[in-house]
């Protein structure tokens, strides 16, 4: 993705989630997460609030951990093109609802990472 231009502006792990709008250096937050196991204390990002992941505007939202996290509340605050699920049933039947009649097009985990 970061190797074809892309900027990777939000992550979010089990440490924390963290912001840089103008994009991670990626081999210094992949270093750090592999000293580290997790995001959280990464100097190349701002630290916020776990539940604010959901308001970064981006073109594309990779959710790739945890089932049920895009839930409709949060889908009406995602400021996003398209969602492409990395994890297994990561946005909610109603959240799911919400992206569509927003207009977000909702790539599904059994196309996005099947295999």
């Amino acid at each position: 993705f970061a190797a074809n231009g892309a900027k990777i502006v939000a992550v979010q792990d089990h440490t924390g989630t963290i912001l840089n709008e103008n994009g991670f250096d990626m081999a210094s937050l992949l270093d750090h997460v592999a000293k580290t196991r997790g995001v959280a204390g990464f100097k190349g990002a701002d630290a916020i609030d776990n539940e604010n992941f959901w308001d970064v505007k981006s073109d594309v939202l990779i959710p790739a951990a945890l089932e049920g996290q895009i839930t409709a509340e949060r889908a009406k605050r995602i400021h996003t093109r398209l969602v492409l699920e990395g994890a297994n049933g990561p946005t909610t039947p109603d959240g799911e609802d919400v992206l569509t009649d927003r207009g977000i097009v909702v790539v599904p985990d059994v196309i996005a990472n099947a295999g």
